[in-house]
């Protein structure tokens, strides 16, 4: 079939085009999944990195070797802030070399770095690693987990028409809250002693800032809000040692971590009460969340993360149920495998066999239980197996039995259980249908146009002229 060359209006081809690369962006890029809070980069960095150190650089290529394409550079970027020390609840990579500091945020190149994946980490993918799929020839589909662990990092995401902006969570918080032990759960930042609190008790405002302590005449400001950039802090000092000049003196001994003094030279109880409320304010930051996440085509915004956290509970009755019937298959399958064991053990023990008459024999079963039964050809079976495997049958069955009743439970949960973002988020899919009627296409020197209500309103206005 030949190709056809349409002639679009802009509006159309917008309409139809545009779309399909904003649902791109939405899923492949910047937003995280509902299901794990994590972005495809990230996935591809988690599902690559081993749990003993190994250069940052090789995972970079083991993740491009593995699918991700679009360059090694936000690879770099991406892993940096997985294993950077600051500015998340909890490290998802533990790093062996500089991943930047509060003061110095940009971490040594990849070559001089290691990642290992932290041993929390671990534990969270493969609890129901067994249940996490990938697109054939494409990036990993969300994963499988107790809790959504990009929560644990800040995201920062942006795509067509939405921006993410979370703050990190504890671990311990995010469960205590999906289980009902808490109601609430605010920032928290791994190591950071300054204060995080509500701004004027907005539910997704917060103000952080620094420790800040004050001794007669003398300011201690120690460890900067970690969403705050250094240098912004100095512009602010400049600022602040410009208007009171003479009359403060700086001493900045940061390295690693920020650790400034400021001293007052000066007399005036006004002037110095003015000088510390405006340190405060240089050294605080207010960030206002906003947590966006797609999930199957479907944009969800939410007003606060217990809101999101609430709609996760119904994604936990979802896995428990998925858990439960992967359990159920695997227990069937191993019953179905060693009730054929015992009829091949049978078969062997009553007269010797040629390779010809094994082969029939194996022939009726699924090809999983004959590859795993053509393993078992060159061992010598006895008497005492057949009992042992009759016996394993008997205690396969009643643990199927048992699985069973509880995956019926889990279902019925999960079924009452009506899914909470169907209403709540934005519909992007892609345009599925055919994009033009037969009816609004005409063959017009030798290439088709398309002839719809947009081409026909322009003639009018032609016409109207």
């Amino acid at each position: 079939m030949s190709e056809q060359i349409l002639d679009l209006p802009i509006s159309k081809f917008i309409d139809t085009r545009f779309r399909d690369y904003a649902v791109y962006v939405l899923e492949a890029r910047g937003i995280p999944s509902f299901y794990d809070g994590l972005t495809p980069v990230q996935r591809y960095i988690l599902m690559n990195t081993p749990g003993a150190y190994t250069k940052t650089l090789s995972v970079v290529g083991k993740s491009i070797e593995d699918g991700y394409h679009h360059g090694d550079s936000s690879l770099q970027k991406a892993i940096a802030k997985l294993a950077r020390p600051f500015g998340s609840a909890g490290q998802i990579l533990e790093g062996y070399g500089f991943f930047g500091s509060e003061v110095s945020p940009d971490p040594a190149a990849a070559r001089y770095t290691s990642v290992k994946l932290s041993p929390k980490t671990v534990d969270t993918i493969k609890e129901f690693k067994h249940l996490t799929t990938r697109i054939e020839d494409g990036p990993y589909n969300p994963m499988w987990m107790s809790i959504p662990l990009g929560l644990t990092s800040s995201i920062v995401g942006i795509a067509v028409g939405y921006k993410t902006t979370i703050l990190p969570r504890k671990e311990t918080d995010i469960r205590n809250f999906l289980s009902g032990k808490i109601t609430t759960l605010k920032p928290f930042f791994k190591g950071f002693g300054g204060s995080v609190r509500r701004y004027k008790d907005l539910d997704n405002s917060w103000i952080i800032t620094s420790r800040v302590s004050v001794s007669g005449n003398r300011v201690e400001i120690r460890e900067l809000p970690p969403i705050m950039k250094y240098t912004s802090a100095l512009k602010k000092i400049d600022h602040l040692f410009i208007e009171y000049e003479g009359k403060i003196r700086i001493l900045n001994n940061s390295n690693k971590t920020l650790s400034i003094d400021i001293i007052y030279r000066g007399k005036n109880a006004t002037v110095w009460k003015e000088i510390q409320v405006k340190i405060k304010k240089a050294f605080s930051i207010v960030v206002t969340e906003n947590p966006v996440f797609i999930k199957d085509e479907q944009v969800l915004v939410y007003t606060t993360i217990e809101e999101y956290l609430k709609d996760y509970k119904w994604q936990l009755k979802r896995l428990d149920y998925k858990h439960k019937e992967y359990e159920r298959n695997f227990l069937d399958r191993e019953l179905q495998f060693n009730i054929a064991k015992k009829e091949f053990i049978a078969f062997i023990l009553a007269k010797k066999r040629t390779n010809i008459e094994i082969d029939v024999f194996l022939k009726p079963y699924s090809k999983d239980v004959r590859d795993r039964l053509v393993n078992l050809t060159s061992r010598k079976f006895t008497k005492d197996e057949l009992v042992a495997t009759t016996l394993k049958i008997k205690e396969l069955t009643s643990e199927l039995k048992k699985k069973e009743r509880e995956l019926k439970k889990s279902k019925g949960v999960f079924e009452r259980a009506k899914d909470p973002t169907l209403k709540r988020g934005v519909k992007s899919k892609r345009n599925k249908g055919a994009l033009f009627d037969a009816d609004e296409l005409e063959k017009i020197n030798g290439i088709t146009v398309w002839l719809g209500d947009d081409l026909v309103e322009e003639n009018a206005i032609k016409e109207d002229e």
